[in-house]
């Protein structure tokens, strides 16, 4: 199983950065680690233990309640702390629209990572953890470089990379702008929304955020035919990989889960 783990994290997609951006303001980088074992340092390791919200529908479940208290303190009067909690909430608003960040099955992956009892010799638990965890990443960087197409509530379907993708960066550019233009159709829409319950002290349903009429409807990712096979699944409590390339349809079992708890590990 390591061995597994340690080869999905040390073949990245080709394109991988060497770095990752944390605060664009304060151009604050963690450099990635030469070292086969972790692929990632210590500090973005940490970050990948605790990144579930970012993924999938996730994404959407924590959007919503921020979203709330933002209107919630705009229907108040205080426009400007509105605003702000509104920019936290379209952080994970925007993740809906890169590829990396809409089928990892982040949550589940979590889950196993949390409660498996695999043991290797002088590695902790909690090594071993970090291990699983990681694999995700290597999904999203994989679903990043390949892409995935979309398709919104309204029917428009275009194909979108990963959020290390922005125009201009390469030959990709023509995608992610056409991906970026739809992003920001929805974060502008938020954001006018606020606006709105602000001006008119009226609130809103998490049902009528007009936002996600704009974002890609999950489901539908699975369901397009141009988009390769996902890296990772969780088909029945276990945690699959896929062997060999993006169009194979052949899986292999690494994790088993059961009643909340990992109760064995495939070799």
């Amino acid at each position: 199983m390591l061995v597994h783990f340690r080869n999905l994290l040390v073949n990245q997609p080709p394109g991988t950065v060497s770095h990752v951006s944390v605060n664009a303001s304060s151009c604050m980088k963690l450099e990635v680690s030469k070292n086969p074992r972790w692929a990632v340092d210590a500090s973005f390791m940490k970050l990948l233990e605790a990144n579930v919200d970012y993924f999938g529908v996730e994404a959407r479940a924590t959007y919503d309640p921020g979203y709330a208290v933002a209107i919630e303190v705009d229907t108040g009067g205080d426009l400007k702390t509105a605003l702000a909690i509104n920019a936290f909430a379209d952080h994970v608003l925007q993740d809906s629209f890169a590829a990396g960040h809409i089928r990892v099955p982040r949550k589940e992956i979590a889950e196993i990572a949390k409660y498996h009892t695999y043991s290797i010799p002088f590695f902790k638990h909690e090594d071993i953890a970090k291990i699983i965890n990681a694999s995700s990443n290597v999904m999203h960087n994989e679903d990043g470089e390949l892409g995935l197409w979309l398709e919104s509530p309204s029917g428009e379907k275009w194909k979108t990379l990963g959020d290390g993708r922005l125009p201009g960066r390469d030959s990709s550019s023509t995608l992610t702008k056409i991906n970026l233009d739809k992003c920001r159709k929805a974060v502008k829409q938020s954001i006018s929304e606020a606006h709105d319950a602000f001006k008119n002290k009226n609130g809103i349903q998490a049902s009528e955020f007009a936002a996600w009429h704009h974002a890609p409807i999950m489901d539908k990712v699975f369901e397009h035919p141009e988009n390769p096979n996902p890296l990772l699944r969780v088909e029945d409590g276990k945690l699959v990989a896929r062997i060999n390339g993006a169009s194979s349809k052949k899986y292999e079992a690494i994790v088993r889960q059961h009643i909340g708890h990992v109760d064995h590990v495939m070799a």
